[in-house]
């Protein structure tokens, strides 16, 4: 579909049933990271989002337009444009904030809310558990390239978007638990492609200061 800025806004439809709009994560992963989703696929009509700026959806002219208000404003335009009354929306990650931004503006639009692995603000308590992840890891051969790789990504030391997926490569082995295998995490990444600027914006115009719980008290619909 054209969005009324003139912009591409592409998904995918997969499955048969009432329909389930996908947001992937991110920010800057398009729908393709998620892979086949065969047990959802034979309930519902999945309708996997590209958001802006990854897979055949366009990014915004700058990137102001990567603020979690207009992601939210495009889940809008989907809805419209399928005339549904009332939306199901799943968001994952990045997708939920998404997902908490447009169900708090349009809470009468909301049928069901998933939320997942996501979270409507960053506390020390979750950070301290990924400092707690990581260390231990220490003393592996990978830890110190691994922590050097994720102060990068952190720091948006990156320039592309092949340099921004290589630091989560790197960074991958420290943010899951000792031992497991991340390969099918590494190959969902290169699987989606990752938008850099999407992230960089999140990380230094957003992240620090998000809230959505105002938006989370405005949504009278189911959540899980």
């Amino acid at each position: 579909m054209r969005t009324k800025d003139g912009r591409t806004l592409a998904w995918r439809e997969v499955g048969s049933g009432p329909p389930l709009l996908i947001h992937p994560g991110g920010p800057g992963c398009s729908s393709r990271h998620f892979g086949a989703l065969p047990e959802l696929e034979a309930e519902r009509t999945l309708l996997l989002l590209d958001p802006r700026g990854t897979g055949d959806s366009d990014g915004p002219r700058d990137d102001s337009g990567y603020d979690l208000e207009d992601y939210a404003a495009d889940v809008e335009a989907v809805r419209g444009h399928l005339d549904l009354e009332r939306l199901d929306l799943l968001g994952h990650s990045h997708g939920g904030f998404v997902a908490m931004v447009w169900a708090g503006a349009y809470p009468d639009r909301v049928d069901r809310l998933i939320l997942a692995n996501t979270t409507p603000r960053f506390t020390d308590a979750i950070r301290t558990r990924r400092m707690e992840r990581a260390a231990r890891h220490q003393g592996q051969p990978y830890f110190e390239d691994a922590i050097a790789a994720l102060q990068a990504q952190q720091a948006g030391s990156y320039a592309t978007d092949d340099e921004l997926i290589a630091l989560y490569q790197r960074a991958g082995a420290v943010m899951a638990p000792v031992g497991a295998d991340i390969t099918p995490i590494a190959e969902a990444f290169r699987r989606s492609g990752f938008n850099s600027r999407a992230i960089k914006h999140f990380n230094e115009r957003i992240a620090g200061g998000m809230d959505l719980r105002p938006q989370l008290a405005r949504i009278e619909a189911p959540r899980s």
